[in-house]
């Protein structure tokens, strides 16, 4: 199973938990924002033509990047 599968998982236990708690969803949405960036990771990583390469391409990803342009944009209600 990927990382980013446990992380989803992990996610999903944790929403599940009875009774549910405000901390139990705060680590729900944490596990849940690290499976989408290393989802990301994984799928970018996973086209690159050399595989030798593919773990030190992923490692070079960064958090504030990567969500940058997608926090500037406006919220339509």
């Amino acid at each position: 199973m990927a990382y980013h599968d446990e992380l989803i998982a992990h996610a999903l236990d944790l929403i599940r938990l009875s009774p549910l708690t405000e901390m139990h969803l705060r680590r729900a949405v944490s596990a849940a924002y690290y499976a989408v960036f290393h989802l990301l990771i994984f799928e970018s990583t996973q086209h690159w033509d050399n595989a030798a390469l593919r773990t030190v391409l992923g490692r070079g990803y960064d958090h504030g990047l990567e969500w940058t342009p997608f926090l500037r944009q406006p919220v339509n209600p």
